[in-house]
């Protein structure tokens, strides 16, 4: 008897809307939250207490938080959404449908992109009424700076999904949390190898600049805190670079999924 299998955007979209509803009640989310509000709140109290440029300190302090939360958010959920439903066995009763293990993954990085995409609009609020309040003004490259960083946050929690899809949450979170401190230093990197002599050591360094997750690029709050404009160009490049990468990563998810234990 041939069983009609659902198309499978259905089938990431309903992946997708289930782990959205199950992120959006885990723990986690919310003292994240929670932690960005108290920055939020610190960097407040912090411009009052000066008399120059106070709406630069609110937006060095809320663009870091966005940051630091979006990449928690990702690390912390993502390394876990796959080995929690494997280690539970719900993972079972789901494959057992018509669904192939990659839709099941796509499904959940899905979910994971609207959670970011949430906690992302949650902070910008928050930190615009701060900024406003501080006497900062919401101009568009602020907007274009905030949506590079949930582009980062979820470019890292696609990162923490393959991590997790040939080792234990554990190990997922330890490479992750490596991967994404190399990243946002791409630049040291670079500077270490002018410096270095060795050719060894150079090769390496080169391999690493050119071949690793840059996080960096997402990272403009220098450009925004001196009120810089941000190129369409640099936008398209940054958007081209994500997916570049998402590619390649789903590509191994897709190998390396089929031989986790279910």
């Amino acid at each position: 008897m041939k069983i009609n299998r659902p198309h499978p955007l259905k089938v990431i979209f309903s992946v997708g809307k289930v782990t959205l509803l199950e992120v959006i009640r885990d723990k986690v989310l919310y003292s994240s939250l929670l932690i960005a509000i108290l920055i939020f709140s610190v960097s407040f109290l912090a411009s009052r207490l000066t008399f120059v440029n106070p709406e630069r300190i609110v937006m060095d302090f809320g663009m870091t938080a966005i940051s630091l939360v979006g990449a928690f958010i990702a690390v912390l959920i993502g390394s876990n959404l796959l080995n929690r439903d494997f280690e539970r066995r719900t993972a079972l009763v789901t494959l057992s449908r018509p669904m192939s293990r990659i839709e099941f993954v796509l499904g959940k990085y899905f979910g994971m992109i609207g959670v970011l995409f949430l906690n992302t609009i949650i902070l910008s609020l928050f930190f615009f009424f701060i900024l406003d309040r501080s006497g900062g003004i919401v101009h568009t490259s602020l907007l274009l700076g905030i949506f590079l960083l949930w582009i980062q946050s979820i470019f890292l929690c696609a990162v923490a999904l393959l991590m997790s899809t040939f080792s234990t949450t554990s190990l997922s979170v330890i490479l992750s949390v490596g991967i994404y401190l190399v990243g946002i230093n791409i630049s040291q990197v670079d500077f270490l190898y002018q410096k270095v002599n060795s050719k060894i050591a150079k090769f390496i360094l080169r391999s690493i600049s050119e071949g690793w997750p840059n996080f960096e690029f997402y990272n403009l709050e220098e450009t925004l805190i001196y009120n810089l404009p941000i190129s369409s160009d640099f936008v398209f490049n940054a958007i081209f670079y994500f997916l570049f990468y998402v590619v390649i990563i789903f590509t191994l998810a897709s190998v390396l999924i089929n031989r986790k234990e279910s």
